[in-house]
């Protein structure tokens, strides 16, 4: 085989190893401790909101007060006048009437036993006068006197026991007429004109009071605990509104009647009475509506955009950014944070002094070391201020408050002012240092410089990972023309 011949087949697999050289420097680890190209993100700053918490439910309406006009007397039942089927009534008004001539009977014989009992009586006081007259004078018997004297007592409990039988008969009479208890809405009659009715008969008609009227639901008592704590504080800051079923908002709003005094275990909820003025009768018993019941909290609170926040087993937190930060300060953060337990621990137990653990810190994160001299090319954290382009990233641990689709209140770890990453939340850790872009009025992303800065900034966040390797590409291919050419020729000269 000529040298020529072996030259240019070999050709193929000097380009193939050149190839893979060329990949491996053009797409391996940068050169020098702290030299990771900083990532770009979305910051804000941190507003200030009223927190407003809004739960949904499924009420019951109810009515406040209902009475079912029942029979306490038999006898045949007449319809009052003016009294219908599903009409309004007053308190008072007559509904029915009980054939009253048996009871008014019964009310003239009680009296007539009354009368008859009081002339027996006066007969049996004169009896006893004389008879005890007679025996003062020693011309009557002890014996007659004390007979007459039980007479006289028996015939005066025959007298009480005669008034009460009238009182009876005169209450019983009473009954015979029917009135409404309550102002409101009768139902169906379940009987007609004519028909024999008893104390055993079922309720002659419901009378159901309307207006105000209540509506029923169950709220969880996590929601119940966590948003108000207890029935005070439910009554004095929420509000309460209704959707009906039709999909429209009632007009009236209401408010908190009284709460439940145990919750239901099975299903750890506990009932609450709302009153709703009803003057046009919208809401009628029985109906299903839903509750809207809204929470205002009386101080201001923290708020993000809902993008800005992450979870983890510790529970939500953010990112904040700053600019500046004291040893002391980044070294309670790193101690804070699990992945330099171990590091801690050893500056903790006198294995490393605080001051060379921070030293080695800040060169693995904020400085650019050339890797054949040893020496700092670039330091992005100089007397504890971050370099003007970056900002370094924090995690702070959060409490939430409640949330829209636009914004969640934070009650605690942040505060209105500060900030922090909105957006490219997943691209970063702490301590890493970012390249901020801000949002304006348009919602474009963009770093605080110059438009002509904003957009080539934007633009180079934007296409930074998707051109730099087409362009890596095309330097190798163009590499790899040249060492194939210049191996052709080498085997010609040959």
């Amino acid at each position: 085989m000529s040298r020529l011949s072996f030259l240019i087949k070999g050709a193929p697999v000097c380009a193939l190893i050149l190839n893979c050289v060329l990949m491996n420097t053009a797409f391996g680890q940068p050169g020098g401790a702290g030299a990771q190209e900083k990532v770009a993100v979305v910051a804000g700053k941190v507003g200030e909101t009223l927190p407003v918490a809004k739960k949904k439910y499924v009420g019951n309406v109810e009515a406040i007060n209902q009475v079912d006009s029942v029979a306490r007397v038999s006898g045949t039942l007449s319809i009052a006048p003016g009294f219908d089927e599903g009409s309004h009534v007053k308190k008072g008004q007559l509904l029915f009437e009980i054939d009253p001539v048996p009871y008014q009977a019964k009310v003239d014989a009680a009296k007539a036993a009354i009368e008859q009992t009081k002339a027996r009586i006066e007969y049996a006081q004169s009896n006893y006068n004389r008879l005890n007259d007679l025996y003062e004078r020693n011309a009557g018997s002890k014996d007659d006197k004390e007979s007459a004297f039980a007479n006289l007592k028996s015939l005066e409990a025959e007298l009480l026991s005669a008034n009460a039988q009238l009182v009876l008969a005169e209450e019983d009479l009473k009954y015979t007429k029917i009135f409404a208890e309550l102002d409101g809405r009768a139902g169906r009659r379940a009987y007609s004109a004519g028909s024999y009715v008893s104390p055993q008969s079922s309720a002659l008609v419901r009378v159901v009071q309307t207006d105000p009227i209540y509506v029923r639901f169950t709220m969880s008592e996590r929601d119940y605990i966590s948003m108000f704590g207890n029935a005070d504080a439910l009554k004095a800051t929420s509000s309460i509104s209704l959707t009906l079923p039709n999909d429209e908002t009632y007009p009236e709003s209401g408010e908190i009647s009284f709460v439940d005094n145990t919750v239901k275990s099975t299903t750890d909820t506990i009932k609450i009475w709302a009153k709703f003025p009803n003057p046009n009768e919208t809401l009628s018993p029985g109906g299903v509506v839903t509750v809207n019941l809204t929470k205002k909290d009386t101080e201001n609170a923290a708020s993000v955009e809902p993008s800005a926040i992450l979870f983890d087993n510790a529970g939500p937190f953010v990112y904040v950014l700053v600019d500046s930060i004291s040893d002391e300060d980044l070294y309670k953060e790193i101690g804070a944070d699990a992945r330099y337990k171990k590091a801690i621990e050893a500056v903790e137990n006198g294995e490393k002094s605080k001051e060379e653990f921070m030293a080695e810190f800040k060169a693995e994160h904020f400085q650019q070391i050339d890797p054949k001299t040893k020496k700092v090319v670039a330091d992005f954290f100089v007397d504890n201020k971050v370099d003007s382009k970056y900002l370094m990233t924090l995690r702070r641990n959060v409490t939430l408050g409640p949330s829209t689709s636009s914004a969640t209140s934070i009650y605690s770890g942040i505060k209105a002012g500060d900030i922090v990453m909105m957006d490219g939340v997943n691209k970063a850790r702490p301590f890493d240092l970012v390249r901020p872009f801000y949002r304006g009025e348009d919602g474009k992303a963009r770093e605080k410089a110059s438009p002509e800065a904003q957009s080539t900034a934007v633009k180079d966040a934007k296409s930074s990972q998707s051109t730099k390797p087409a362009v890596e590409a095309k330097r190798i291919e163009s590499k790899k023309q040249k060492l194939v050419s210049s191996a052709k020729n080498s085997g010609v000269g040959a």
